[in-house]
């Protein structure tokens, strides 16, 4: 809006408001002569103006000037303010903007501390996005089941997603009894039964050297009781690992947007969180989301 369209808005305005003023004054007689209308004009004008501001605007009629033009400012701030109002606050997002595919910095997954319902919108809206502008650019990206799965069980519902990392941990035991972890995969059942068993291998040893300490505990039977169910803790773990163990929780993926669009639609999928297209499987560090964090994400120290 530019300074003609105030003047045509608010001068006809102005010119209404003072007729009104103007009728509600005592009429004068009627004055013989050419020009009724400047005279009744000139009598309000020596009525109004005897003494304080308009007076003063009379005597000095550039203040009159001013004061047009403070208020023909003012409106024009007001429109520019009303018309473009000022952008959201840092950390707020707006519904219906657009998330910056490009603002992650050296991390994918959820970190300690978000709060799950937003990391699920947002991943998933992130991926709507960038899928729909380039379906067919690859991406990495974290996918998150919903509930625990076997090594089979995860490629079967993959398909043809190649998985570079798994996250596992010894399901059903709970959170505080065992430790989520990571591995690096090429084949993700070969590779996931492998690392399982290895786990189980140095799990089985501990254990045996935590009742070989447990038996040399005579005259401290609290501290015998830790040794032995720290023992035990470990024996279960072990046990898990290698029997056929559903511990797998997340992957880590790089492969075309259109797959993860068609992967996002299976119930079994909780949350794809993509990078940006191009990304390598280097470019980040990954964590994944435990299927018991259902309000904040607590990296396994307790369900959330």
């Amino acid at each position: 809006m530019n300074l003609r369209d105030l003047d045509e808005r608010l001068v006809p305005a102005l010119a209404r408001w003072l007729d009104r003023v103007l009728s509600k004054l005592p009429s004068p007689p009627e004055p013989t002569g050419p020009a009724p209308l400047i005279v009744r004009l000139r009598r309000v004008d020596d009525r109004w103006t005897r003494r304080g501001p308009l007076a003063l605007l009379r005597d000095v009629p550039q203040l009159g000037a001013v004061a047009l033009a403070a208020l023909v400012l003012g409106g024009a701030v007001t429109v520019a303010s009303r018309t473009h109002p000022p952008p959201a606050a840092q950390g707020t997002q707006a519904p219906g903007a657009t998330i910056d595919p490009g603002a992650e910095a050296d991390h994918l997954g959820p970190q300690i501390g978000d709060k799950v319902p937003a990391y699920l919108r947002t991943s998933r809206a992130k991926l709507l996005q960038i899928g729909a502008g380039q379906p067919d650019g690859v991406v990495v990206a974290v996918v998150s089941f919903a509930s625990y799965r076997t090594p089979a069980q995860a490629r079967d519902l993959l398909g043809p997603i190649p998985v570079k990392r798994v996250f596992y941990r010894a399901a059903p035991l709970p959170l505080n009894q065992t430790t989520a972890r990571s591995v690096a995969v090429a084949d993700i059942v070969r590779d996931s039964r492998k690392e399982f068993a290895r786990i189980a291998g140095v799990q089985s040893r501990e254990a045996a050297e935590l009742r070989k300490v447990a038996a040399t505990i005579q005259n401290d039977p609290v501290q015998k009781a830790d040794q032995e169910r720290d023992a035990l803790l470990y024996s279960r773990e072990a046990a898990v690992l290698t029997g056929p163990c559903a511990c797998v929780f997340a992957v880590v993926v790089r492969t075309k947007l259109r797959l993860l669009l068609d992967l996002l639609a299976q119930p079994a999928v909780r949350a794809i969180d993509p990078s940006r297209p191009g990304a390598k499987i280097e470019d980040f560090d990954y964590s994944g989301l435990l299927p018991e964090e259902k309000v904040t994400v607590t990296g396994g120290n307790q369900a959330g």
